[in-house]
């Protein structure tokens, strides 16, 4: 690691098949990012033999989300292999090289001057899982859409100046603790759909939460605000919905199902059938007509 870190030197390779987009920072427009000590910031989609290294970026933190693919971090700290839905923040004074680590890696970027709200970061590598990035991507890409016209309307600038306020909001929520990031119903629905097209996995109301980078305390909440029900309960549903199926139309042996419907053992399941439906999953075949 000693020599890797004495290694780091100015490095600057972009390959052209990379593409860049620049936030306009200047004028009044961007004042709420310029509050927060961003002077310099974009979303890029970068390709492989992309590569930046700086023994010495002074006074400079620079906060990295990963959208997607994959980057490599090297710091004095450690090595940190970023993938998509995490945001890293390289304290200022800190040697540093990142790249993408394998074929590509989409991330939206900010450089921001030492302001009294960064040095909670000072002296320490960030490395942590967040929900704010397609938020986040659709703050940066207003603004850049506000602000690609030179000749702007006073009404383009309005709108680029909310845009600033945004994307300054939720780049400060997004670095505070794990329970204040938040999560769509749309996110909520997906984690469904995995989950139903995997059922015999061992799913929990941790490993949900995990899912999409939040925590199981903040999963429960979203759930009871979306659905009224708890993750577990609505796991327990999509099981049972599952088992149903397949103890009435299939012959499946009930420890087949159970496997299949992510129990461990056939008792457990039919336990769990029993309490849904009334009557054990041997009665209910049997009942149903299907040998």
């Amino acid at each position: 690691m000693l020599n890797k870190i004495k290694n780091i030197r100015k490095i600057s390779k972009i390959p052209n098949s990379c593409i860049e987009r620049y936030l306009d920072l200047k004028g009044k427009k961007a004042n709420p990012l310029k509050e927060l000590g961003v002077y310099y910031s974009g979303i890029s989609q970068l390709k492989s033999g992309y590569r930046i290294g700086t023994p010495d970026h002074q006074g400079n933190y620079i906060t990295i989300f990963t959208k997607s693919g994959t980057g490599y971090l090297l710091t004095s700290q450690g090595e940190i292999i970023m993938t998509g839905g995490t945001v890293t923040v390289i304290p200022a004074w800190e040697p540093c090289l990142w790249e993408v680590y394998r074929d590509e890696w989409t991330i939206l970027w900010f450089h921001c001057h030492e302001t009294p709200w960064w040095r909670e970061f000072k002296g320490r590598v960030l490395y942590k899982p967040t929900a704010f990035i397609p938020r986040l991507e659709t703050a940066m890409t207003g603004y850049l859409q506000e602000t690609a016209d030179h000749e702007a309307e006073p009404e383009q600038e309005t709108a680029a100046g909310l845009y600033s306020r945004i994307i300054a909001s939720h780049l400060r929520r997004s670095l505070q603790d794990s329970d204040s990031v938040s999560c769509s119903q749309l996110e909520l629905e997906n984690l469904r759909d995995e989950i139903k097209n995997s059922l015999s996995k061992n799913w929990n109301t941790r490993l949900m939460a995990k899912k999409l980078n939040i925590s199981a305390s903040t999963l429960q909440r979203r759930c009871l605000e979306h659905y009224r029900k708890t993750p577990r309960q609505i796991l327990i549903e999509m099981r049972m919905d599952y088992a149903e199926t397949l103890v009435e139309c299939t012959d499946y042996p009930l420890k087949t199902i159970a496997r299949s419907t992510g129990y461990s053992d056939e008792f457990i399941f039919s336990s769990a059938f029993k309490k849904r439906f009334g009557v054990s999953p041997k009665f209910y075949r049997k009942k149903t007509n299907v040998s």
